[in-house]
């Protein structure tokens, strides 16, 4: 199948036509385009996080960062000497960390404080939906995760077990989630108190996360299936899972601002691919370039604006902003 072809079915069984509910993908494959490249991140973390639907703040070569403008695909350089950067759901704030600290900026870039964590180095962080609290990790796969209040205060802490703890997720205000090899943690941040819940089949290693609005859990990268949890505030329980593929994927999966169209990659790179939840053995080939698909390299993260209109990619051959486009909606049905 050549570059930019749509994808039929792949092996996966399909439901019985009567139990197809779901609306037919609306992304449109042919608008699909490259809208901006920045090569070589030698000695950048490629890290990157949507300030809003039109600002992309990303760390590129020697520790930079910069601050892309996607309305002129003009990228601006800001400061050097950080290794990642988060924003904050409403876009007020970002966090970028240096070693031991995470400094906390303004939207226009101003100083909010520097919260000295007492790590050796920092690894993720993240901030409440609230944008009150920072969730802050132990360097990459560490066992603590420590909270923070926005005045550099520490106001929780969470420690794994032999496993090292993966990127934290807020579920709200008051909850924060964190995934290990086996186990998923859920921290109260009112009661001081964490949860653990150990996966019934399959594991969550290297898995990512995106909270509903629903108030769904999405996880994603276990052998090739998404796993839908429920969270009453006491437990966690499996409402479905949804196999993409038999062995790989879906990697860096990116929920559209509908909650049932995604975007993800094979695991070992490829083309993009789109489907929905619950038409997930259809889906559309978003091509990455002109070469064969099994020649195309993994990127190292992806991360698509909240409006779904870019998605940015990022790695050690650099930055790259795809727009998306969409198929004009279908017309009803005539009254009979």
């Amino acid at each position: 199948m050549g570059c930019g072809a749509s994808g039929g079915k792949s092996g996966e069984a399909e439901p019985a036509k009567e139990e197809v509910k779901a609306p037919a993908l609306k992304v449109d494959p042919a608008k699909f385009k490259s809208a901006f490249k920045k090569g070589g991140f030698q000695g950048g973390s490629g890290s990157m996080a949507w300030l809003s639907d039109t600002q992309l703040l990303f760390i590129s070569s020697d520790s930079l960062l910069e601050v892309l403008d996607v309305a002129t695909m003009t990228a601006t350089a800001l400061e050097s000497g950080y290794h990642s950067v988060v924003a904050s759901a409403d876009g007020k704030m970002y966090a970028l960390t240096k070693g031991p600290e995470v400094v906390i900026k303004k939207a226009d870039h101003s100083d909010v404080a520097t919260i000295a964590t007492q790590f050796e180095a920092v690894g993720a962080v993240a901030f409440s939906p609230d944008g009150k609290h920072l969730a802050v990790n132990a360097g990459y796969k560490g066992k603590i995760v420590k909270i923070f209040a926005m005045d550099g205060a520490e106001v929780g802490k969470v420690e794994g077990e032999k496993d090292g703890l993966d990127l934290p997720y807020w579920y709200d205000n008051e909850t924060l989630f964190m995934a290990s090899a086996w186990m998923l943690y859920a921290y109260s941040l009112a009661k001081k108190s964490q949860v653990k819940w150990e996966l019934p089949t399959g594991s969550f290693n290297g898995t990512s996360f995106t909270i509903l609005k629903s108030k769904k859990i999405v996880t994603g990268n276990d052998k090739g299936t998404a796993h839908f949890l429920t969270w009453d505030g006491t437990t966690f329980a499996v409402e479905k899972d949804v196999k993409f593929h038999p062995h790989s994927g879906p990697g860096n999966l990116q929920v559209f601002p509908d909650e049932q169209t995604v975007l993800y990659e094979k695991e070992g790179g490829g083309h993009f691919q789109v489907t929905t939840f619950e038409r997930f053995w259809e889906k559309q080939v978003l091509a990455r370039g002109e070469c064969e698909e099994d020649d195309l390299p993994s990127v190292g993260s992806v991360l698509m604006n909240p409006a779904g209109t870019f998605v940015a990619t990022a790695g050690f051959a650099g930055l790259e902003v795809f727009a998306l486009g969409y198929a004009a909606p279908a017309a009803a049905a005539p009254a009979v």
